[in-house]
């Protein structure tokens, strides 16, 4: 390796995987992994937000998820490390 660098790449992969599992292209772009949550300036304690109050996952809907986490799981893990923290959002 010049310079003690590599540089990885997997050409389609996303794209498959998006035409795999049905995922239909957003009408408005999302640069971000996660819904910004504005601070409240002015305010002593700034809250989280309520925790999640969906019902849990049936088997099938268990299924999908562990599909999907492990097949962004590799090229999060190779190629495009930031992708981790939608994968890990994702999985849990």
């Amino acid at each position: 390796y010049d310079r003690r660098r590599v540089h990885l790449s997997i050409p389609g992969y996303n794209a498959k995987a998006l035409i795999r599992f049905q995922h239909e292209k957003p009408a408005r772009r999302q640069d971000s992994p996660h819904p910004h949550t504005p601070p409240n300036y002015g305010a002593k304690v700034q809250y989280a937000k309520d925790s999640d109050t969906s019902l849990p996952l049936d088997k099938e809907g268990q299924r999908f998820i562990q599909q999907l986490a492990g097949t962004f799981l590799f090229p999060a893990r190779a190629v495009d490390s930031p992708l981790l923290v939608s994968v890990s959002s994702i999985a849990s």
